[in-house]
């Protein structure tokens, strides 16, 4: 069964686009980009990852396609509804097939609430923050710092209210932080360390436990179910063969103890340790680093790099639904793929060696994937940070719980003072955003420093052209502008 949604209205400016220019008439192309890593390389290839998704606007999450060649599976080659997730089971799963132009297209301004300054001696320290780092939760902000492995209590209005958790292998502390979100319980929970872990923790930091990833992997997605832990990894080990190493990427349910109990998709790929052959960005796409969870027995997935695509999934291969759009992908500058070049490369005795790489020249379609409170999904596009007009801060598209698309939601910075070159947006719970000011330079001070002197040559340069490169977070309300809305 397939469907066709017509939009009801288009944006109240009329233009098709908000920055001025018509969508693309054919069907946009591309297919993946991410990092190729050498075992015993992590920590490098993190960093190299975490950059690329906060240059693309991205990290909501996953760091989902800066990490799709990591488990070295090749997009299927399977027709109809393969696609690039691999094989359906389901023959015709209900398809949705939603307009290029959304029914409606919401604009809303931020207005700053408060900010940490960096220049306060008395405002609490904070290195840096992505979208992953920031939650809000019944009413407060926790601010997890991945620097100095604590969090930040922060009232609505901007007061301190505590710090919590600290850096260790104890009950209540965390190394190398990537995420922290809230429990279906009210707890928190983190992210953190290698192997996955994740520890919960009251509201007030008292610890209620940790629950650890059973393989040897760093999950680039980890979120609970009502039927256990979801998570996606790669998990490497060495075969029978010299020289050869066995990579099994997994996307699945886990339990209590961490061992798989229900796998969504699994592929295995070999690989021999000298090889240098050129990484081919579009076959290597793996489109099951945008997985993320709907139920404990549901997933939804951007299941094609080069198409508007949304798949939700059930264990073993099952479609439930699928929604299609005709949309365009962002072309890269030559800036931007100058950027790329440096992402794949292994060291051997003090010799560094970049990896021949055959790039797109456009983005995915799709970047992220967000699951909401309302049940409904937000998507980030390739658009989502990229040939934004002046004033704008980010857009994305919001689909219904069934599929439909909703809505298109554009924030701009009355203000003009948000740059993509420097700043970033974590977005909240609809009715607010936080800021990253200076998040860029921020990021790039704190992690240069593990990077190889050849590989920071091929980095762009840190922008400077600000009077003020100082990190600060700022909490901003979002506010409904001109005839934008429902």
């Amino acid at each position: 069964m397939t469907i066709h949604c017509s939009p009801a209205r288009r944006c109240s400016n009329g233009r098709a686009w908000s920055n001025g220019r018509p969508w693309s008439n054919g069907r946009p192309w591309s297919n993946a980009g991410g990092v190729v890593p050498r075992p015993g390389l992590p920590s490098r290839l993190l960093t190299l990852a975490l950059f690329a998704g906060l240059v693309a606007g991205l990290v909501t999450g996953p760091v989902p396609a800066s990490h799709a060649a990591a488990a070295g599976v090749p997009a299927a080659a399977d027709a109809g509804a393969a696609t690039d997730a691999g094989a359906a089971t389901d023959a015709s799963p209900p398809t949705i097939v939603c307009p290029t132009e959304p029914p409606v297209v919401r604009r809303l301004e931020i207005r700053e609430r408060w900010r940490i300054d960096p220049d306060d001696p008395q405002a609490p320290l904070v290195s840096y923050l992505d979208q992953r780092n920031v939650l809000l939760h019944q009413g407060r902000l926790y601010l997890l710092d991945p620097q100095l492995c604590h969090v930040l209590v922060m009232s609505r209005d901007g007061e301190h209210l505590d710090t919590i958790l600290r850096e260790g292998d104890g009950p209540g502390e965390i190394r190398m932080p990537v995420m922290i979100m809230a429990r279906r319980d009210g707890d928190l929970a983190i992210s953190h360390g290698y192997p996955t872990r994740v520890e919960t923790v009251a509201v007030d930091g008292t610890p209620r436990g940790r629950w650890q990833l059973a393989a040897n992997a760093w999950a680039s997605v980890v979120a609970e179910t009502e039927d256990g832990w979801f998570a996606t990894y790669v998990e490497s080990h060495h075969s029978d063969q010299p020289g050869q190493f066995l990579s099994t990427f997994h996307a699945a349910l886990h339990d209590a103890d961490g061992a798989r109990t229900a796998s969504f998709f699994s592929r295995e790929r070999e690989s021999h340790h000298q090889d240098r052959g050129a990484r081919d960005e579009v076959a290597e796409h793996n489109p099951w680093f945008t997985a993320i969870p709907v139920t404990g027995d549901q997933v939804v997935l951007a299941a094609a790099r080069d198409a508007y695509r949304l798949e939700w999934r059930g264990p073993d291969g099952r479609v439930d639904r699928v929604v299609t759009r005709e949309f365009p992908a962002h072309r890269r500058t030559e800036a931007e793929l100058a950027e790329l070049e440096y992402r794949s490369y292994s060291i051997v005795g003090d010799e560094v060696r970049f990896r021949a790489q055959k790039l797109s020249p456009h983005e995915p379609v799709i970047r992220g994937l967000e699951w909401q409170p309302d049940g409904s999904l937000r998507v980030r596009t390739s658009f989502f940070a990229k040939e934004l007009p002046p004033g704008m801060v980010c857009r994305y598209e919001v689909h219904e719980p069934d599929g439909r698309l909703r809505e298109r939601v554009e924030i701009h910075d009355p203000t003009g003072t948000f740059d993509v070159r420097y700043d970033a947006v974590a977005l909240l719970d609809g009715e607010h955003v936080m800021i990253l000011r200076n998040l860029m330079p921020a990021f790039r001070t704190a992690t240069d420093a593990h990077l190889a002197p050849a590989v920071l040559e091929k980095l762009p340069p840190i922008p400077d052209d600000r009077a003020d490169v100082a990190f600060a977070p700022i909490f901003c309300d979002l506010v409904p502008v001109g005839g934008g809305g429902r």
